[in-house]
């Protein structure tokens, strides 16, 4: 079990363990609603609370009364020691966010804060299980990665596979991320780019990463309810492949259900589990290091840094293919056999 998965283990709920819950106060009157903690008003204004509410501008300009006999109040509207127009709300705050603001809790019911997708908050990875420091050459270590099998690759529990190796993950409260496995990861070595190309709503979550000049499309078989994408990838690509299970997810959402399968859980229909994750990814990379030495055989038999030496991946295997190379490696397993040659003009095309 990973350190994340452990973290979330500790809380009795699928709510984020760093969400804070304080009482705050409010002004029904200002030109801007600002919520308070109860206590820095009590201690900075007592004003609200107090018959000194009275004189309060914002309620002069309103109109209301300077006394509990005048007529056109009731007096119990209308309290003496406490302002009528003074709101009470629980507001919820991130103890790991870099500045604190406070959101009423009635609109967190579709925030990721309250459910199972905080796991993929990067606030949240950083308190939880934090990134190892940047190596020699200035590049992010893997955070918090499953043990190796016999495969070599990591392959977090509970996550289903799909044969282009995106994965797909399904918290308890039916929210689901999409990203890529470990093994896409070792064969590119890094991305420089990330574009996103499905809207939210019914469909396959589908990308195109940019590698050395080289666009390459990636499209989950598994259609999903898009609610949005990590878009922080667009600004760190690197995440994509330092951090693939964690802050490197792409497409979050919900999962369809599919018609005509009663009694079939269809949100991984075509995808694979544990234990079968496992022996699939043994035979991927014993199918790569064909490839490969196929490939090296073409090259008047020169062995490079690239060769796979004993059933395993070598790292950033892209950074050693010609184009031409790179595209067969990735049109034979991350596009499900589709041919991706000609892909970078049709991007050019969509993108137009």
């Amino acid at each position: 079990m990973t350190q994340r998965q452990e973290a979330g283990q500790q809380v009795a709920s699928t709510r984020c363990p760093f969400l804070v819950e304080v009482n705050a106060q409010c002004c029904q009157l200002a030109p801007f609603r600002k919520l308070v903690p109860g206590l820095a008003i009590a201690e900075q204004d007592q004003r609200c609370s107090s018959d000194a509410w009275r004189s309060c501008a914002w309620v002069l300009q309103r109109g209301m009364p300077l006394s509990d006999s005048d007529p056109a109040t009731p007096p119990a509207t209308c309290p003496g020691e406490r302002c009528p127009f003074l709101d009470e709300i629980v507001a919820c705050s991130c103890a790991t966010a870099p500045s604190s603001k406070l959101i009423p809790r009635t609109l967190l019911a579709v925030s990721r804060c309250i459910g199972d997708s905080h796991r993929y908050c990067e606030f949240f990875l950083e308190r939880a299980c934090p990134r190892p420091p940047l190596d020699a050459g200035g590049r992010g270590a893997p955070r918090d990665w499953p043990p190796l099998g016999a495969s070599g690759i990591p392959i977090p529990p509970g996550v289903a596979l799909a044969p282009n190796h995106m994965w797909l993950d399904v918290g308890s409260d039916g929210s689901c991320h999409v990203g890529v496995d470990a093994f896409l990861v070792r064969v590119l070595g890094g991305v420089d780019d990330v574009t996103f190309l499905s809207a939210c709503g019914p469909g396959s979550p589908s990308l195109v990463l940019t590698v050395a000049g080289t666009t390459l499309p990636l499209v989950f078989p598994q259609p999903i309810d898009i609610t949005g994408v990590n878009g922080t990838l667009r600004r760190h690509p690197g995440d994509l492949t330092s951090d693939p299970y964690g802050c490197g997810w792409l497409y979050e959402g919900r999962p369809l259900r599919l018609p005509g399968r009663t009694g079939v859980d269809t949100r991984t229909v075509g995808l694979l589990r544990a234990p079968d994750t496992e022996t699939w990814m043994a035979s991927e990379v014993e199918r790569l290091s064909r490839l490969v030495h196929t490939i090296l055989s073409r090259r008047s038999g020169h062995l490079g840094p690239m060769s796979a030496d004993g059933g395993t991946v070598s790292e950033a295997l892209a950074q050693h293919l010609e184009r031409a190379e790179l595209l067969e490696v990735f049109s034979l397993f991350f596009t499900g056999g589709a041919e991706c040659r000609d892909y970078d003009g049709l991007f050019g095309l969509a993108m137009s």
